[in-house]
Order: structure tokens, then sequence, then C-alpha cells
């Protein structure tokens, strides 16, 4: 039985009811698109996330780049499975007629680990009910067309802690070995989360304990209170 963590306490049915169960895919690409409808500007973007820190991230950007606009609406997924979380914001529009459309074009995609955000600039007409659900629609629909895309895998969670000294050692061995640092934490130690494919895992830990000579902690399963990394942040 699936299990959705979903935003805004809105519950939608499990992507794989929606689509079959055929495998996902997640963009490689950013794409936008920009349009007016009665005066009203809206500009929508699609950009790959990996975590929910990506996510706040990305619309904290968008915010600061439209500093004067009405609304920034966003959808967004990640994950996939029983393990698949989504979110959405109507961002002051009437209720379910802006993040709500746009997540319902996402959860008919093939796309997961993607956000998409939709910013109207209000251009004194009002739209309606229905203009506002075709316009957030339709500005979805054009950035989730089209994208350069991947295979979605499944992925393994693994945490590991290791001295200052060998941290720069570690993050060289996960990032050519493909994998992804999602959180982590400074201590009397340096604590790390690190998504990986469920294929390399093996690859991964052996290459870990390897280059740090066997002085590192490895654990499977969830980061617990580890602080999540923001893609856009600068990592050291």
């Amino acid at each position: 039985m699936h299990r959705w963590r979903v935003s805004n306490r809105v519950l939608y049915p499990p992507c794989d009811s929606i689509q079959g169960a055929g495998a996902m895919k997640i963009p490689l690409e950013k794409k936008s698109f920009r349009t007016k409808i009665k005066k009203s500007l809206f500009i929508s973007a699609s950009l790959p996330v990996r975590t929910a820190g990506d996510v706040k991230a990305a619309i904290d950007e968008v915010r600061a780049q439209h500093p004067k606009c009405s609304h920034v609406v966003h959808a967004y997924s990640l994950g996939r499975g029983g393990g698949r979380t989504l979110g959405m914001s109507d961002d002051g529009e009437p209720k379910g007629t802006a993040g709500k459309p746009a997540l319902n074009v996402l959860l008919h995609s093939e796309f997961t680990d993607v956000l998409v955000t939709i910013v109207r600039y209000f251009g004194g007409t009002e739209l309606g009910r229905g203009g506002l659900v075709r316009a957030y629609t339709e500005c979805a629909k054009q950035v989730l067309t089209g994208l350069s895309s991947k295979t979605a895998v499944t992925e393994e969670t693994i945490q590991v802690t290791v001295g200052y000294d060998l941290f720069q050692q570690v993050r060289t061995a996960v990032h050519e070995t493909g994998a992804v640092i999602t959180a982590r934490q400074f201590r009397k130690q340096v604590s790390l989360g690190i998504s990986v494919n469920e294929d390399l895992v093996d690859t991964l830990k052996k290459r870990l304990r390897e280059t740090t000579k066997g002085r590192i902690g490895i654990s499977a399963g969830r980061t617990g209170p580890l602080q999540p990394i923001r893609r856009y942040e600068k990592t050291v």
C-alpha cells in the first residue's frame, strides 16, 4: 500500500494508479515558458531537484528574481513509488486554482525529482476560477513537455561518519562514484547522508573504506537529524 506525503495536507492518488507501473524519468535540464493571458504575465519554469532543500532554495531564488510579482505558484515531486513526496502551493491564488492544477499535470506526467514554478504578474483583469485553472495547467504542461531526461533508478541512502581530516577525500570518492551527499552534520566528526544507485552501494562502500583505510563508519537507512543540503548552496 502506498503512503504519500503531500504538502498543504492535500492527498492525491498514487502516481502508479494514474500512469501505470512503468519507469519514471528525471529531467536533465531547465525549461521556461512565458505567456500573457488577459494582460496577466505568466512565467513558468521546470528544473531538476533532489531534496526538499533544493525545492526551498529554488523557490526562494525565483521570489528574489521577481520581487514585484503577484504570485509564485509551485508544484514538485521527489522520489518515486511508496516513498514519493509531492508538494504544491497556490501562493495566494484562490484555493485549488493554481498549485493543484500544476501538481495534477505533474502527476500525469512521467517525471519525478522535478519542481515547477509559475510566476504571475497580475494585469488588472480577473480570470475567474476556470480561467486560472486553465492558465496554470497550460503553464505546467509547457515546461514538462520535451524535457531531456534519464530513467529514474532505485536509490539507497547510507550514512557515514568520518574525521575532518578525511572529509575532502570522502567527498571526492562520493562524487566519482556518481552518488550525492544529501545531508550533513559537523560535530566532533563529520556525518554525511549519501544517496546512491542501489547497484553501486557495494562499490561506494568499498571505495570509501579504501580511501579512508577503514577509518570510517558506514550504516544503512535514513539520515536522521542531519541537516539537508540545498542544491544551490556551496558546500565546503
